[in-house]
């Protein structure tokens, strides 16, 4: 869940501010927030299981 809201707190709106400045594609811009989603949750899932 802390994974999940730092994604959309903080890497999700400044990965759509930074896409929409460079004019890249929609489908792009998902992919990319995508990723980081993965790797916060990842990190979330890991650091929950160990304390």
């Amino acid at each position: 869940m802390v994974g999940f809201l730092t994604w959309l707190g903080l890497a999700f709106p400044i990965q759509m501010f930074n896409n929409a400045f460079e004019n890249r594609p929609v489908a792009l811009t998902f992919i990319n927030t995508g990723y980081h989603l993965a790797s916060l949750l990842a990190i979330g899932l890991i650091l929950g299981a160990f304390l």
